[in-house]
């Protein structure tokens, strides 16, 4: 995202500031990045274009689930901003805050109706992507959220599978448990 590459606004977004900052980037997906819901409330009813994205492809609804942006995401979904819209590297809104944001921006874009299904071009699902970095809370909502489990990706390898490859310990135990896979039995070691 342009926003993160730039280190932050230099300026504080106000109503009267430059509705386009460098790299097509808006005061409304800056202040939906900082959960300004005040200041998206005030620019929505301005004009501004939920819809608009910078130039990598990315929304004010993109930028609120990265960020701390939880409160506007209702208003920015109010506004005609799509949920399952996709940046240039393919990500939806509940992706990336699946990957990057926080409990409760996961839990307001599912609650605005996105899609925990919708799988990128290499099949990867919202689930998916809180694998990595092992964010226990926001994979535990997902997982209790996502109905296709079995779901798999361009390589094969199903939400277990990326678990063991990422050594999370604590995600495989829980997936396990959900689809009622045993853990493999112990090698006996040879004397």
């Amino acid at each position: 995202m342009s926003f993160l590459l730039l280190g932050g606004c230099a300026a504080k977004p106000t109503p009267s500031s430059p509705t386009s900052l460098p790299n097509g980037v808006t005061t409304l997906m800056v202040a939906s990045r900082k959960n300004n819901a005040q200041l998206v409330a005030q620019l929505l009813a301005q004009g501004a274009d939920p819809r608009a994205r910078d130039a990598q492809g990315t929304t004010a609804l993109h930028y609120a689930a990265v960020g701390s942006g939880a409160d506007c995401i209702p208003l920015l979904v109010a506004k005609g901003a799509p949920l399952e819209i996709e940046d240039a590297f393919d990500l939806t809104p509940l992706m990336m805050a699946a990957r990057f944001g926080s409990l409760a921006t996961v839990k307001a874009l599912l609650q605005a109706g996105a899609s925990t299904t919708h799988a990128d071009p290499n099949g990867w699902i919202p689930l998916f992507f809180t694998i990595p970095r092992g964010n226990i809370a926001v994979f535990d909502l997902l997982l209790e959220k996502t109905p296709a489990l079995g779901q798999i990706d361009r390589e094969g390898d199903s939400a277990l599978d990326i678990a063991i490859d990422y050594k999370q310990d604590l995600l495989i135990s829980r997936l396990r448990k959900k689809i009622k896979t045993p853990a493999p039995a112990a090698i006996p070691s040879e004397k």
